[in-house]
């Protein structure tokens, strides 16, 4: 076998393992809109990088036929690429939205990382969904401290804000009433980043409702679904 196809077969199966794995990422932990929204472009560009490319044009490198050390050689270069799949995988995993709950005023995204198991949280909510998010609605939100502090004292606050919440069908009202035109968030928007501007610019026409939505360190505006008043688009506003 000459090393051009000993490249390419390695390059045929990374790559066919790494679109199982898009698949997985796009279609079940981060179904539109939370993957472009939450930002995690870059860290599967690298893993195409190390998973995808590197790996094959190191078969290509090393690949002799008959060489003594061709087996430790080609068992390291896998190695590698499974650990890095693997941790890139696991981030990727930890990252995701688990929970998805309407406080009232916005619609507050809780990732894996920080959804552990909650024998006091109402059924959908105990542990975190391995097949995309659970939506629901709670009336506290997370701001109400002085609510969470005699709740859960010196105790996992987070575990105590996910005890609140509710199932997301029957309260489709609440988040229709605090919804808003997309342009009255104009003034929310302004001096951050030009995505909410553009977004304007490009649907001038738009008529869906909205409200906020944030997750981490980032906040956006969610357009609502018409039927089911779930996020169905998400502008980043940083």
């Amino acid at each position: 076998m000459t090393r051009w196809r000993a490249a390419s077969i390695h390059l045929g199966l990374s790559l066919s393992i790494f679109v199982l794995f898009l698949a997985q990422t796009f279609l079940v932990w981060y179904p539109v809109p939370y993957f472009s929204a939450m930002g995690i472009w870059g860290l599967l560009g690298l893993l195409a990088g190390v998973d995808v490319l590197l790996g094959p044009a190191l078969t290509l490198l090393v690949f002799k036929s008959g060489k003594k050390s061709l087996a430790f050689d080609l068992t390291v270069i896998t190695m590698v690429q499974l650990a890095a799949l693997g941790y890139g995988g696991w981030t990727v995993m930890m990252a995701r939205p688990v929970f998805v709950v309407f406080d009232g005023n916005k619609f507050a995204v809780t990732t894996a990382l920080y959804a552990n198991k909650n024998p006091a949280a109402a059924p959908a909510f105990r542990q975190p969904s391995l097949f995309g998010p659970v939506f629901g609605y709670t009336k506290y939100a997370e701001k109400d401290l002085f609510h969470y502090i005699l709740k859960a004292g010196v105790g996992d606050r987070q575990a105590a804000i996910i005890a609140d919440y509710q199932p997301f069908e029957g309260n489709e009202s609440k988040v229709v009433a605090a919804a808003k035109p997309l342009a009255a968030f104009a003034s929310q928007a302004a001096g951050k980043t030009p995505q909410f501007r553009a977004y304007l610019a490009a649907h001038p026409t738009e008529q869906r409702l909205a409200v906020n939505i944030s997750w981490r360190d980032q906040d956006g505006i969610a357009l609502l679904n018409a039927k089911t008043a779930l996020p169905e688009t998400i502008v980043l506003l940083q």
